[in-house]
């Protein structure tokens, strides 16, 4: 349950070793559960993407507001 209606939660992506996805502002919602403290648009994360069969990735993400939230 991601608290936004409309929205529901993705478990996991399929993605080829030879692929690339952007997830850009806009092209959907990420939705951070578990966090330990509140953020704010303008702000950035540390997201760490882990894969079955590669390395973990980390990248720092932009904090963006919700339209209509």
């Amino acid at each position: 349950v991601t608290g936004i209606p409309g929205l529901a939660p993705m478990p996991w992506w399929l993605i080829r070793a030879d692929e690339t996805i952007q997830l850009r502002a806009g092209d959907g919602e990420m939705v951070l559960s578990g966090l330990t403290q509140p953020v704010a648009a303008g702000q950035t994360v540390e997201v760490t993407f882990l894969f079955a069969s590669a390395d973990p990735v980390t990248v720092q993400i932009p904090v963006v507001s919700v339209v209509g939230a």
